[in-house]
């Protein structure tokens, strides 16, 4: 048995932790790996590394890709990146896409040429062929059971596989875990409750197992478990935020892991318009509430701050930007995420997913932002074979009617409006003009006339107004990608971001109306925003003047190195 560091290439620094991160992996005859790193505050991409040699190369045109994985014959890689599951040559070439994938979370590639992939955080397992093709869903969520199917790797007969089953609410902790599938069915069976995705080499299970990666016996003929279970490796990394641990094994006896701790924490950040630090919002490490920071919202004045913390349970808290204090909003054993602001800021609105919700969809709840009083249901779960989830609710200004997104998945969906008085009828507002578009983010603007929000129907997101309440007219407004779109308080700027030229970018663009006619003039580039982390689709706000961004960033954290295992199965017998 031997064991060697590998360190990442020079000027970089790794990147495997969070929600668009790219772990290393073994190509399957552990010659080589494939990891995502950075230089800098530019974005991640992909490297190649042969094992007997010390020079790593970079895979032009991955920006932003994440969890990479091999072909069989380790002449390809596949990643997700900009809402696409794409496969690039291992020597760099020319990129192909196969599928959309909104968030994708793990692949794997049969020696029949069949992928089988998650294409989003809340779906199930699909497969399409390696050329491309027509997906085809594989395995069937049970609601009530799990809100994900992820993480699969193929076992050696090339048919079956394993996947990561779980619940994003936190329930059924002993059907949580790892399951085998089949490419001819879809029917699953449950391995082992775990908290992390597991693979199979050299005859064992390797799976996480509180702080280490254990090794067991296991038939893949019967899916069955034997012997006692072995520590490979103490205090292997860990991320709570995907269920996933840093570690990938090769046919021939070769094991990749890397020691410490989750680095999926966050300061927030005031920056100006041209990007410079002004100082810090909020210094906390997030995890100390129960997870990574998830997403949030200033309140209409500018002094507070709504945020969702938490994996896989969330819960929304309420911090004071003047005096730097705290107040936890929902305590309920269900996910609590996505708040938005009454106008007054006297309330929040929020999503909520439960157990005993899930299989029904999501509800849409509000509660004093004090932390006091009662929780108020405001929209119900329909009665649908489908499960339909209700997110990113948001007030009008005048309080008027409420806002929000409805879908029967993780993709799609369309937006809707409710009034808050008389007959309080939904009615939909505006849904992608393409089918297999996705609507990602909206905003309302202050004055209420006018509604932003981003499409996938051109095969990428891109930013578009449009009138509300009544949809008459719509206006394209990026012109090289957008979303997360954020008003300034008066309502005569807008702000959202792009990925420009392998930099996430934050644009403006001045906003005249007169009557239902809408012009936009002075289209701009403020500024990039580096290091900033997944926060779902409000990642970034701005203050009610337009002079300060508020920005999630990430600390600079010397990365523990790769840590090579040459014959791993030795420490069997130790």
């Amino acid at each position: 048995m031997i064991e060697a560091f590998l360190n990442p290439p020079p000027e970089t620094t790794f990147q495997f932790n969070g929600d668009y991160s790219g772990p290393p992996v073994l190509s399957s005859d552990g010659t080589r790996i494939v990891f995502s790193a950075r230089v800098g505050k530019e974005p991640t991409s992909l490297y190649v590394r042969a094992l007997d040699n010390s020079m790593a190369v970079k895979l032009e045109g991955t920006q932003n890709a994440a969890f990479p994985f091999w072909s069989p014959d380790g002449k390809f890689v596949a990643f997700f990146a900009d809402g696409k599951l794409r496969r690039i040559p291992a020597t760099g070439g020319a990129m192909t896409v196969l599928a959309d994938a909104p968030g994708g979370r793990g692949g794997a590639w049969s020696p029949e040429n069949v992928i089988v992939y998650t294409p989003d955080f809340r779906e199930s397992l699909w497969k399409i062929g390696a050329n491309g093709g027509t997906p085809e869903r594989l395995t069937i969520l049970d609601p009530s059971r799990h809100t994900t199917h992820r993480w699969p790797s193929f076992l050696p007969d090339g048919k079956h596989f394993l996947f990561f089953a779980t619940n994003h609410s936190g329930t059924k902790p002993d059907q949580n875990g790892i399951y085998m599938g089949s490419l001819d069915s879809q029917a699953v069976k449950l391995v082992l409750t775990s908290d992390s995705a597991a693979q199979f080499a050299s005859g064992y299970l390797l799976y996480h197992l509180q702080t280490a990666l254990m090794a067991q016996k296991f038939d893949p003929a019967t899916a069955t478990l034997s012997g006692d279970p072995v520590v490979i490796a103490d205090h292997v990394q860990y991320d709570p935020s995907v269920w996933r641990t840093t570690f990938s094994a090769s046919d021939d006896g070769t094991l990749i892991t890397v020691s410490g701790a989750s680095t999926a924490y966050s300061e927030l950040v005031w920056v100006d318009r041209n990007g410079r630090d002004v100082g810090y919002a909020i210094k906390e490490r997030f995890l100390d509430l129960g997870g990574p920071l998830a997403g949030m919202r200033l309140s209409p004045n500018g002094k507070f701050l709504a945020i969702t913390v938490g994996q896989p349970k969330a819960d929304i808290f309420v911090f004071d930007l003047i005096t730097g204090t705290r107040t936890r909003i929902t305590f309920n054993p269900a996910q609590n995420i996505e708040p938005s602001w009454s106008p007054d800021g006297q309330r929040l609105v929020f999503s909520e997913l439960s157990g005993s919700r899930l299989s029904a969809g999501s509800t849409i709840h509000s509660r004093p932002a004090n932390g006091g009083g009662q929780d108020e249901l405001l929209l119900g779960p329909e009665s649908d074979p489908v499960p339909v989830t209700f997110s990113w609710p948001q007030w009008s200004s005048d309080g008027k009617y409420l806002l929000y997104h409805k879908a029967s998945g993780p993709s799609g969906g369309s937006i809707w409006a409710v009034p808050t008085s008389g007959d309080k009828k939904p009615f939909l507002v505006v849904q992608p003009q393409a089918q297999q578009a996705t609507i990602v983010t909206f905003k309302l603007s202050p004055d209420n006339k006018w509604l932003a929000y981003s499409s996938t129907e051109s095969g990428r997101d891109e930013l578009y107004i449009t009138s509300f309440p009544r949809a008459t007219g719509r206006w394209q407004i990026s012109q090289n990608g957008g979303t997360g779109p954020v008003w300034r308080g008066d309502g005569k700027e807008l702000y959202f971001y792009e990925f420009s030229g392998g930099q996430v970018q934050i644009d403006a663009v001045d906003v005249a109306t007169r009557g239902d006619q809408l012009a936009t003039t002075n289209y701009r580039k403020l500024f990039a925003l580096g290091h900033v982390i997944a926060g779902g689709n409000a990642n970034f706000e701005a203050s009610p003047d337009g002079h300060r961004f508020l920005i999630a960033v990430q600390p600079e954290v010397a990365a523990a190195p790769i840590t090579l295992t040459l014959n791993w199965t030795g420490k069997l017998g130790k």
